[in-house]
C-alpha cells in the first residue's frame, strides 16, 4: 500500500513556434535568444572534459574538436548571407575526425 509510484510530473512544455502578433524580427530574437544561450550551454559542457584528472586527450583530439565546431559555426554564419550553399548536417566523431586529419597530413 505504501508502495505506490509516484505519479508522472508533466514536463515543462516549449513555447509556441508561433506568438499571436507577433512580428518577424521580434520571433527572430526570441529564437535568437533561446537559441544561442542553448548552444553556449553546451560549450561550457564541453569545457568540463578539458580536466586531465578525470579525462585523458591529446593536443590532435583537442584540435579536431575545435576544427569540428569552427567549420560548423563558419557553416552556420554563411547561412546568414544570400549566397549561402546549403550543406548537409554533420555529426562529429572524434576518431573519424583523427584519421581524415591523419590522412591529411600524410597527403
Amino acid at each position: 500500500m505504501g508502495d505506490d509510484p509516484k505519479p508522472a510530473v508533466k514536463k515543462k512544455t516549449r513555447k509556441k513556434r508561433a506568438v499571436p502578433g507577433e512580428t518577424k524580427r521580434e520571433r527572430f530574437v526570441r529564437m535568437a535568444d533561446a537559441r544561442t544561450n542553448q548552444v553556449l550551454d553546451k560549450i561550457r559542457i564541453l569545457g568540463g572534459i578539458a580536466n586531465p584528472r578525470y579525462y585523458e586527450y591529446s593536443q590532435a583530439d583537442i584540435d579536431a574538436i575545435f576544427e569540428s565546431i569552427e567549420e560548423e559555426l563558419e557553416s552556420a554564419r554563411s547561412k546568414f548571407f544570400p549566397s549561402a550553399k546549403e550543406e548537409s548536417a554533420f555529426q562529429f566523431q572524434l576518431e573519424k575526425r583523427l584519421k581524415n586529419r591523419s590522412a591529411k597530413a600524410e597527403d
